[in-house]
């Protein structure tokens, strides 16, 4: 009777690997390869997602948020002369929502500005030139009320002047 041989020597049975267990082994090294470099690679994607709400994050969300009024052109009387001012504005706000709810107040904001520059003379309005922050307070005091009437005072957090020209 024949028995099956080894062609390998019995010492170097551990050595050799035959062809499909060698597949099978080299599939199973490249799975935990895979495996150990998606776990990295996932651990710092998942730390990014997870450290959103970190203080910078918030900064980042609540940048100010701007909407950029179209010109208003106002008569300024002095004593001898009418003057024309022309003025352009910013209204500052802090969400996206504030910013939806300012466009479709804009003819109620417009008014107000309106009617606050309507009221000035050419000498309080170079009182003005000199401190442009103080007619930004009252600008922003005037569309705030009037924007309470329709409960989004809360949506305005400042007025900016970009640019003022009376001739």
């Amino acid at each position: 009777m024949k028995t099956a041989t080894n062609h390998y020597p019995q010492s170097h049975n551990f050595r050799y690997i035959n062809g499909s267990s060698k597949v099978v082994f080299l599939t199973f090294i490249a799975t935990l390869a895979l495996i150990a470099s998606a776990a990295i690679y996932g651990k710092k994607h998942i730390q990014a997602f997870l450290l959103t709400d970190t203080p910078q994050a918030t900064e980042v969300n609540q940048a100010p948020k701007y909407l950029s009024l179209e010109k208003f052109v106002i008569s300024v009387e002095s004593d001898t002369v009418i003057y024309y001012m022309m003025i352009e504005m910013s209204l500052v706000t802090s969400s996206d929502k504030n910013l939806t709810d300012l466009n479709y107040y804009l003819p109620a904001i417009r008014n107000a500005v309106v009617k606050n520059l309507s009221q000035r003379d050419f000498d309080s309005m170079r009182v003005y030139l000199k401190d442009l922050t103080s007619l930004q307070t009252q600008l922003h005091a005037d569309v705030k009320a009037s924007l309470a009437q329709y409960d989004v005072a809360e949506a305005i957090d400042n007025v900016l002047i970009t640019k003022l020209v009376i001739q």
